[in-house]
């Protein structure tokens, strides 16, 4: 993809913020904190104005691209284990943390 002086107007002319606001899907937002590409404070802009569910996930030691060695398999495999909630309208019990137990 050539990113040219189209695609930023474009992107620029877009409000970003009332754009996420709409969404009506699940949102997961993953940033690493050593992303020298997009500071912590954009990504934590589009979860605060992201409505639920929503999910935020820190990628610690990933560069931007994910282009350590493993870091895209690591990013791909929580993306997965997040999403299938979602695909099949239900959770795994094993992947997320327990909840109240049946009443008696």
């Amino acid at each position: 993809m050539t990113v040219g002086r189209d695609l930023v107007e474009d992107l620029a002319s877009v409000d970003q913020r009332a754009a996420i606001a709409e969404l009506s899907v699940p949102i997961l937002v993953m940033h690493s904190p050593e992303d020298a590409t997009v500071d912590i404070h954009n990504a934590q802009s589009i979860y605060r104005d992201a409505g639920m569910p929503k999910s935020f996930l820190a990628l610690d030691g990933a560069d931007h691209l994910l282009l350590r060695s493993g870091h895209a398999a690591r990013a791909a495999a929580l993306v997965a284990v997040w999403a299938e909630k979602y695909l099949d309208g239900s959770a795994r019990p094993d992947l997320i943390s327990p909840g109240p137990g049946p009443a008696g």
